[in-house]
């Protein structure tokens, strides 16, 4: 076990490629020959470091794969402090995939396969109305591991909780909106228009929604996060055009 520490305490400071065997088993307090009793190289150490910090990935999300627990934000939580946690670890891991270090490259290829599947089964289980579970386990998953490799890849030193917390809300909402659903809920939102309307040359009438002090309109209703709906500029759309971004459920069109 003080192998595997070493190496993450190494990996604070030092990339992956220059850490030899020598060098880690000298931070180790052991011997060349001691070491290569145990290990067959650094590539193998890592493994194991890895294997590790999956179970520790495991225990934190099994809740929500398994259905267990329909919360998702605690647990999609405890996962990215996990990551922070081991942050240079995780990012030396997924920098072997394109490395030389054919064990370590496997092994994270294969976690990120075993996240796809499980994610995949959870999304087809709990919101049928998604036509491409496995597309969107697999974005989602995609998504959290490169914005966690650059933001959280230095450790937990390198960020400060604000910065940590902003950063999680961002994917957690990502997580909700991709198959439909709000935080907090598994039920689809219904759109009060789709997305083809926003391309339509006819916006809504004028009157047809209260308008805020600064003169736009606005929806009665909202039950999804605005920030995530295109922005007018995106669309096309000329500044000031009377553009509502409310949404209805169980069929109250609001």
């Amino acid at each position: 076990m003080k192998v595997l520490l070493a190496l993450e305490r190494l990996l604070e400071s030092h990339p992956i490629e220059q850490i030899t065997s020598g060098r880690l088993a000298r931070e180790a307090g052991i011997s060349r020959s001691t070491f290569y009793r145990q290990y067959a190289s650094v590539d193998d150490v890592l493994v194991q470091l890895f294997d590790h910090v999956i179970a520790e990935m495991t225990i934190a999300s099994d809740g929500w794969i398994s259905v267990a627990n329909l919360d998702l934000e605690p647990q999609l939580r405890g996962l990215h402090q996990v990551y922070l946690t081991h942050g240079p670890l995780l990012r030396a891991v997924a920098d072997a995939e394109v490395g030389e270090m054919k064990a370590t490259s496997e092994a994270y290829t294969s976690m990120m396969a075993m996240w796809d599947e499980a994610v995949t089964v959870r999304i087809t289980e709990s919101y049928p109305w998604v036509k491409q579970p496995a597309l969107v386990a697999h974005a989602l998953n995609a998504a959290d591991e490169r914005l966690m490799y650059y933001d959280y890849g230095k450790g937990p030193d390198s960020i400060s909780e604000e910065l940590f917390k902003d950063t999680f809300q961002v994917m957690y909402r990502m997580w909700y909106s991709a198959p439909g659903s709000q935080p907090g809920s598994e039920e689809l939102v219904q759109w009060r228009w789709n997305v083809d309307y926003y391309w339509s040359r006819t916006p809504p009438a004028v009157n047809a929604y209260p308008r805020n002090d600064r003169g736009a309109a606005v929806s009665t209703t909202r039950c999804f996060p605005v920030h995530f709906l295109p922005s007018i500029r995106q669309l096309g759309r000329r500044p000031g055009s009377a553009l509502s971004v409310g949404c209805h459920r169980n069929g109250c069109s609001g």
